[in-house]
């Protein structure tokens, strides 16, 4: 019996045996590029662990404008270091020094805190992973000094602070929780160590809805092998690794066109918006020209909780007056009011604390003439004639209270884009205190600076509606077309955006009154006559630490378009945080935006 045990025992420790050797066979030779579920390449991350370098390029596909202009992804000389640079000869370090105008206290500093392999960064000489650009003539010359442990490189930069939109574009990031949710990548404690940037994502903005398209497996590198205390192996000298990419799709194609994106961001900072946007659309398709917000933030130095990097061109805020757009078209397609029909405004409504913004009122004055002089009193009668349903509907149909952004099977183009909002949750949307409130766009009302834009171009093109597209198409590096986004039209809520092409021009007539005789008269300087509607938000009071109501603020906005005898551009400028009683920062703030937008017309005409 127990020759019978003791056989059986030697059979299942051989069996074991057999399946550890199989398990073994499969892990280095048969699935050692493809091990498991998470499809983990082990060659690579074995060799990965053994390897210190510098990054040459992240790998990942370029953005560019609607003209073929790069936004991301630029080349420059630069400097990499390897820690044998502290055994070079004196006298090479010497010039090497005075080339890259460096004192010997500085490099010797650079040098200690250089642990691993790091680009000389200029500056305070401390080590970065991102490289300092080098003059040619000095990179060539460092080049030729031939000094062991330095190389001049050709080192890719993702992001130039000349080209702006930070915002819109984003920005990319390490985050493995979600490269292995959204990729299927290993993570620490589940697989081996992966390769350098395998877990970099794109963290905002295009640089993530378009991910999927412009992700990088792995970057290229400049590296060494070293052992297991760090040493480099000797005699293996510097490689360079460089990842296969023949097919896969590098360009994305926006619609931005980059000098209107730079006029809007100078036009911010001419102003000083600390909290802002300004978003600028062709009239004709919707497409997004420009898209600037403030405030800003390197894509380099990214602090998720600040907020900074948010673009605020698609973040909701109370509308204030330019809401009265909406309301004025709701009236006007149901026929709750006439053009010329006659209202009275003695500056206060009685009840709930309800006033126009001009104390004694505005006396007696047409629907028409309560929409250039945006008061008050004139939208909350309105509103009562209205049914909260009609409201929400019009306001669904010209994209208030919904996104705008070009979509496609639940995959869309804009990140971030919040879609507004007409009534808070649990906000009785019937009581009538509610509803004038609502109606000159205050209480629970938010809609971003994109669905002004849009609103404006739905208007000046006669009413119809359109996505607002960032992208027209991806293409692979040889050229080759992977995917064109062909322009959508917005659906409204029983199928058909936007408004009828009489209200549009009812609309627009108004929007012309706006600068002829209303709130925007400061805009009859403008190079081009322009139409369009001010608002002026006031933010809740926010409250100081012993209770105190703490300083007013108020958010001043203008949409409209220009010129407005033959539309063109669709803008939506949102100066945000202004203190009370400041003057309307809004209004000269579109006049400069449409100023340049003149001035560029008439440089390309010529």
């Amino acid at each position: 019996m127990n020759r019978v045990r003791a056989l059986a025992a030697l059979l299942l420790i051989n069996g074991l045996l057999a399946v550890l050797l199989l398990t073994l066979f499969r892990i280095q030779v048969v699935s050692s590029r493809d091990w498991s579920a998470r499809r983990i390449d082990l060659v690579a991350a074995s060799v990965a662990q053994r390897r210190q370098g510098v990054e040459l390029n992240d790998g990942r596909g370029v953005f560019t404008d609607r003209y073929g202009r790069r936004l991301t992804g630029f080349d420059d000389w630069a400097l990499a270091v390897f820690p044998e640079a502290a055994k070079a000869d004196e006298e090479q370090l010497s010039r090497l020094r005075s080339l890259i105008g460096a004192g010997k206290e500085q490099w010797d500093a650079f040098i200690r805190l250089a642990k691993l392999p790091a680009y000389w960064p200029g500056g305070d000489g401390t080590p970065g992973k991102t490289p300092a650009p080098l003059p040619e003539k000095t990179a060539l010359a460092l080049r030729a000094l031939n000094v062991p442990g330095v190389r001049v490189v050709k080192a890719g930069r993702r992001y130039e602070p000349s080209i702006g939109a930070r915002h819109w574009i984003g920005y990319v990031s390490e985050d493995p929780g979600r490269a292995a949710a959204e990729y299927g990548l290993a993570v620490s404690g589940d697989g081996p160590r992966l390769p350098a940037g395998a877990y970099r994502i794109g963290g905002a903005g295009l640089e993530r809805t378009f991910d999927r398209f412009i992700r990088s497996a792995a970057p290229s590198m400049l590296y060494r092998f070293v052992d297991g205390r760090g040493e480099p192996y000797p005699g293996l000298g510097l490689r360079q690794s460089q990842p296969e990419r023949s097919s896969a799709p590098l360009a994305v194609r926006l619609t931005m066109d980059l000098d209107i994106q730079r006029l809007a961001e100078a036009a911010l900072d001419a102003y000083r918006v600390r909290r802002g946007a300004v978003v600028v659309l062709d009239v004709r398709t919707s497409d997004i020209l420009a898209m600037a917000s403030r405030p800003d933030y390197s894509p380099y130095d990214v602090n998720p909780a600040d907020g900074r990097w948010r673009n605020q061109a698609v973040s909701a805020a109370i509308p204030g007056s330019v809401f009265k757009t909406v309301v004025a078209a709701a009236a006007l397609e149901a026929e709750a009011a006439e053009p010329d029909e006659i209202f009275g405004c003695s500056g206060s409504l009685g009840r709930y604390g309800f006033h126009c913004w001009k104390p004694h009122g505005h006396g007696i004055l047409t629907f028409r003439e309560g929409f250039a002089q945006s008061c008050n009193l004139v939208f909350a009668e309105a509103m009562r004639r209205l049914t909260t349903g009609q409201l929400e509907r019009m306001a669904a149909q010209l994209g208030i209270g919904r996104r705008v952004g070009w979509s496609e099977d639940g995959w869309m183009q804009l990140d971030g884009e919040d879609a507004g909002q007409l009534f808070g949750s649990g906000t009785d949307k019937d009581d009538d205190g509610v509803r004038v409130q609502t109606a000159i766009g205050q209480r629970d009302v938010r809609m971003t600076p994109l669905q002004g834009a849009q609103l404006a171009a739905m208007i000046a093109r006669g009413g119809s509606a359109l996505e607002a597209r960032s992208a027209t198409e991806v293409r692979f590096a040889g050229g080759r077309l992977l995917r064109r986004f062909e322009p959508h039209a917005l659906a409204g809520p029983h199928g058909r955006g936007g408004i009828s092409p009489a209200v549009a021009r009812t609309l627009r007539e108004w929007m012309r009154d706006v600068v002829l005789e209303g709130t925007g008269q400061a805009l009859q300087r403008a190079r081009w006559p322009l139409a369009g509607k001010s608002g002026t938000a006031v933010e809740p009071s926010a409250r100081t630490a012993d209770g105190r109501a703490g300083e007013q603020l108020e958010h001043h906005w203008f949409i409209g378009y220009g010129p407005a005898d033959r539309p063109r551009y669709a803008v939506a400028v949102l100066a945000a945080d202004v203190k009370a009683g400041s003057g309307h920062r809004a209004v000269p703030l579109f006049g400069r935006v449409m100023d340049g937008l003149a001035a560029y017309e008439e440089n390309r005409a010529h």
